[in-house]
């Protein structure tokens, strides 16, 4: 059934670990699985808006030339900032892993979640992939859609299983720890947003 393999297919790409799941893990450790859960959700959203463009013309459109170009550039410039973020946040002694910090604007860690997905034009890229490898082998397009459905359906388990083992983990994180976290993911977001920019520049 199209659906059942959508789900096996989305178990491959749970494994997969890209900014936005390192962004999503980082802040289960720092603000719980709540404000976590709110980053996946704006990354599940856009992944079906991904999902939607990549069943049209307009996917291709925008994966080629002068428009891949545009949100390459426009996606590295958002990573590199996060980067820099958080390489110079003070974590210091303000962390502490017994106490949740206040709930925050939900809505706040949904846009980051959505803007941070949606700033890799890989993530287009990808999903014209899976769209076309579905369209190969169903023929009909309830088919293909219950296929993307199964996989999206894997990456909204998946990411709720991350999240609650990331915030699990909370309790065995110091602040030192955490600064260093902070320093591996910025590092990360820095060199992706790098390459992005010089990639889409044709610098490389």
């Amino acid at each position: 059934m199209p659906f059942i393999s959508g789900l096996t297919v989305g178990l491959a790409i749970a494994l997969s670990f890209g900014p936005a799941f390192i962004y999503m893990m980082q802040t289960a450790l720092r603000n719980g699985i709540h404000q976590a859960m709110g980053i996946a959700v704006g990354i599940v959203v856009g992944d079906f808006l991904l999902v939607l463009l990549a069943y049209t013309s307009i996917g291709h459109f925008l994966s080629q030339g002068s428009g891949n170009q545009a949100i390459g550039i426009f996606g590295g410039i958002i990573l590199a900032a996060m980067g820099i973020i958080n390489l110079i946040r003070p974590e210091g002694k303000k962390f502490d892993p017994n106490k949740l910090p206040q709930p925050k604007n939900y809505h706040g860690f949904f846009i980051r979640g959505f803007v941070i997905n949606l700033s890799n034009p890989f993530n287009l890229i990808f999903w014209i992939g899976i769209t076309g490898a579905a369209s190969t082998r169903y023929h009909t397009s309830w088919q293909i859609l219950a296929f993307l459905a199964g996989v999206l359906t894997t990456e909204i388990i998946s990411s709720y299983t991350k999240c609650k083992i990331s915030a699990d983990f909370r309790q065995a994180i110091t602040p030192l720890v955490l600064k260093t976290i902070n320093q591996i993911s910025g590092s990360i977001f820095i060199i992706t947003g790098v390459y992005l920019m010089a990639n889409s520049l044709q610098l490389l």
